[in-house]
This record gives structure tokens, C-alpha cells and sequence, in this order.
């Protein structure tokens, strides 16, 4: 396997070191990919590829992203702070990366049977990607993520990450003529992202996206609602994830490792266990725990129809917000502010709130029973 990496300059001083002191550590092969060739130190030299070098200079001179790579290398050669530059600038920026990262991975690793992609707010399971990894043949035209819509184009959303395997970027490079894919760059101006116009290299060449979800997650522990169809799946990706998030996933494997060897997957519910369950609580305050299933707000009623007299009851404080939620067969957990009042019917536990008045409780005995009635947990890889 290959992992590769892909960040921006303006956030790798303040993304990778979470990566370079925990997942790289067991990984022999990986490449970091942004918009600006650096070296990170730490106990070694962490070596980050400007992926961009070889765009074509007609192309480079065209588009506005540009300008602000341009400013990027200036920054750095005045030795100045980069995350200064953080914005829209450099998501636009981004879409750039995909395509020549795949085309660099292959070239430099030709050898290797998978090319493992994510971002550096991504966290992933070394150990359960390897025992998915075994259940997937090399020699066959492979790529697989989360699955997503943009336009008529399904793809692999590239925040959850994705995999694609030798014989598909094989199948990539050679239809470029074994060489940088520059034909490609207008197609990538005119789109939104790149892991669109991933996708659609890769359909050009025959190779259809194989779904991964929910395995490839775009959620983080603290926002994923838990529920018993993903109950039994090994989690492999999160997106969005903080750098105390990367790190405390990276703990919580190690121990499991250590305790479990690296043939047993730890599953969704393992991952419930660990960074959900022993934080719910009746009240949490300032809390929102994302419930979102019925709203009842009384300041901003639903277009088709007045609240009922127990609808407002319930938007008028958080003990009667909770008192809606109990009498809900389905409902699990609530939030409260003054005039709304929100349930839901599958477990998240949210994150603090900046509002001081919301709060959040969850029905734990409920939620308890219903999880008692949860399948016994084989591995779902599929």
C-alpha cells in the first residue's frame, strides 16, 4: 500500500505533526502531497511534494488559483507565517492536487498493489484497511470510497478518502501516455473539485467507482449518528477530524492492537463504545448533540402548518423539550433553546455549543435497551 497524503501549505504545519507522531509511524510507504515542496522535522525529515510543480504554464499564467500559489511560494521565501493565507484561495487551490497525485504515486510506486488517499483532516484504521485491503484483488480495476453525486458524475468523496488499486492507475497512466496528465487541466478549471474530476479520469479509462460507505466516513465520531444498519461495519475513514481527534483514534487503535493483534477489526459499535457512550448524559449544557430529526421552533413555525398546542409546550423549556422526546416511542436524545426544540432518533454526541443557553440530554436508558437489541457483531466489510 501507498498512502498518499494530500494537504495544503497553509495548514501542514498545523495538520501534519498529528500524522507524522502517530498513523506514519507504522506505515513504510507514503507520500505527502501540497502546493509547496517543504520539509517537516521532527524525529526524522517528513519530505511534503509541491504537487503542482509540472502544471503547464500556459495554465499557471490563466487561472486566479494560481496567483495565490504564486503568493504561496512568496510567503515561504520571505519566511513568513503561511497559515496567514488560509481561505477560499486555497480550497480552490485544491482541486488541482487529485489527478497528478495519482499520476506521481503510480510513477514513483509502480509496484505497489493499493494507492490509499486522504486528506490531512482525515483519520483512518491502519489495521482495518489492511484486513479490507486481503478481500480485494490488485489485478482488478478498483476504486472505492464514499459515494457521492455531483451532477451525473458519482465519485469518491475525497475528504473520506479512496482507494484505487495497481491495475486501475495503471489503466490511468498509460491512457496519458505515461506522461503528466495535462490534458485533463481544462477539464479540472472548469469543474468544482477533484475528486470529481478524479472520478472522471478514471471513468474515462473504463474504471467505475466501487461504493465504500459507510466504511469511508465523511463524519467524525462526535457528528456520526449511530445506528444499527452501520452497527457491525469496520470503520476505516473520518473527515473533518481535528488534531486531538486524529490523535485520540490513533490511541484508541494502538491499544486495540495491542490487545486484540491486528486480524480482529474494531467496528462502529467498538468506536460507539469508546468516544460516545460514556459522555451521554440526561443534561449537557452549553451542548449540541445535533438532534435534528423533528424541530419545533416557535419563532420560525413549518411553512404548511401551526404548531400543536404540545409542539409549543415543548419549544418553552428544556424539561418539557425532554418531556416531547420521552413521549416519542423513537426518540433518543433532544436539544433546547429558548423557543426550539429539536429530538432525534439515532445517537450523536454533538459538541459544545456557543450558544450558552442550548442544551442537549439524551434518553440513556433508552438508548441502552434499544442498543440491547442490536444484532450480535460479525465484521460487515461489504
Amino acid at each position: 500500500v501507498l498512502l498518499v497524503l494530500k494537504t495544503g501549505a497553509t495548514e501542514a504545519l498545523q495538520k501534519l505533526p498529528y500524522h507524522l507522531h502517530s498513523t506514519l509511524h507504522c506505515i513504510p510507504n507514503y507520500m505527502i502531497v501540497s502546493d509547496l515542496e517543504q520539509d517537516i522535522g521532527s524525529y526524522k525529515n517528513f519530505h511534503v511534494t509541491d504537487i503542482l510543480a509540472n502544471v503547464n504554464k500556459t495554465i499557471l499564467n490563466k487561472y486566479d488559483e494560481f496567483k495565490f500559489y504564486q503568493q504561496v511560494k512568496e510567503y515561504a521565501r520571505n519566511g513568513q507565517d503561511l497559515s496567514l493565507l488560509k481561505g477560499d484561495n486555497a480550497w480552490k487551490l485544491d482541486k488541482w492536487k487529485n489527478i497528478p497525485a495519482l499520476y506521481k504515486a503510480y510513477k514513483e510506486y509502480p509496484n505497489v498493489k493499493f494507492y490509499f488517499f486522504i486528506d490531512a483532516d482525515s483519520a483512518f484504521s491502519l489495521t482495518n484497511f489492511l484486513q479490507w485491503m486481503k478481500r480485494l484483488d490488485a489485478k482488478k480495476d478498483l476504486y472505492c470510497g464514499s459515494q457521492v453525486m455531483y451532477g451525473d458524475t458519482i465519485f469518491a468523496h475525497g475528504g473520506s478518502g479512496y482507494v484505487i488499486s495497481n491495475s486501475a492507475a495503471k489503466k490511468f497512466v498509460d491512457a496519458n501516455h505515461g506522461d503528466y496528465p495535462g490534458r485533463w487541466e481544462h477539464k479540472i478549471a472548469d469543474n468544482c473539485c477533484g475528486d470529481v474530476m478524479q472520478s472522471e479520469s478514471l471513468l474515462d479509462v473504463g474504471v467505475p467507482l466501487t461504493e465504500a460507505f459507510p466504511m469511508f466516513q465523511g463524519e467524525t465520531p462526535s457528528t456520526l449518528d449511530f445506528h444499527e444498519r452501520i452497527w457491525c461495519t469496520p470503520s476505516i475513514t473520518f473527515h473533518h477530524m481535528a488534531g486531538h481527534e486524529i490523535s485520540a483514534l490513533w490511541h484508541f487503535e494502538k491499544n486495540w492492537t495491542d490487545t486484540n493483534g491486528w486480524n480482529k477489526p474494531y467496528l462502529m459499535c467498538d468506536v460507539y463504545h469508546h468516544f460516545v457512550a460514556p459522555y451521554l448524559q440526561p443534561t449537557r449544557n452549553p451542548w449540541d448533540n445535533l438532534s435534528k430529526d423533528t424541530v419545533m421552533d416557535a419563532n420560525n413555525p413549518p411553512e404548511d402548518r401551526a404548531l400543536t398546542p404540545e409542539e409549543m409546550i415543548a419549544t418553552g423549556s428544556f424539561d418539557e423539550c425532554k418531556a416531547a422526546c420521552t413521549a416519542k416511542d423513537d426518540c433518543l436524545q433532544f436539544n433546547w433553546v429558548p423557543g426550539r426544540c429539536q429530538l432525534g432518533s439515532r445517537v450523536i454526541i454533538g459538541h459544545v455549543s456557543e450558544n450558552d443557553e442550548q442544551k442537549s440530554g439524551w434518553l440513556v436508558e433508552r438508548i441502552k435497551q434499544q442498543i440491547a437489541g442490536y444484532q450480535k457483531c460479525t465484521p460487515n466489510f461489504s
